[in-house]
This record gives C-alpha cells, structure tokens and sequence, in this order.
C-alpha cells in the first residue's frame, strides 16, 4: 500500500532540513563577515586614537567580547519570540 502524503511529508522534511542547514551556513558567514568588518574597523581607528590620548586599550579583546554578548542575547530573543 502506497502513502503519497507520508512520502510528500518526508521530502518537505528533508527540504525544511537542507534549507535549515543553509540558514545556519549564511547566518555564521554573514555574522563572520561582520566581525571581520568591525575588527578591521577597530583597528584602523584605533592606532590614531592611542597616538592622540597615550593610552593603549585591548580594542580587539573588547570588541569580541561585546560581539559576543549582542550575539547571545540575539539568540535570547530568538527563542523568546
């Protein structure tokens, strides 16, 4: 006995994992990219900056460390909404 709507269930599933997978693959890239682009930042703005004040700050360390905090309340809100 043949079931069309379960072997339709199960190629839409397979296809929702493929796209999710996807998802998750441009999200990291994406997120990636935007902390290439603001550590770069930081770094060419930093050095005048230190020049000008005399003072020497961890930017990059701060930086990551911030990324990281908006990230996971990103997630926080994710899983809230």
């Amino acid at each position: 006995m043949q079931y069309p709507n379960l072997v339709k269930y199960r190629k839409s599933s397979k296809i929702s994992e493929q796209l999710r997978f996807l998802k998750n693959m441009v999200k990291s890239e994406m997120e990636g990219e935007i902390q290439r682009n603001i550590k770069l930042s930081i770094k060419n703005l930093s050095t005048p900056l230190e020049e000008e004040s005399g003072i020497q700050i961890d930017w990059e360390h701060k930086v990551k460390d911030y990324i990281d905090m908006v990230l996971k309340e990103m997630e926080k809100k994710k899983g809230d909404g």
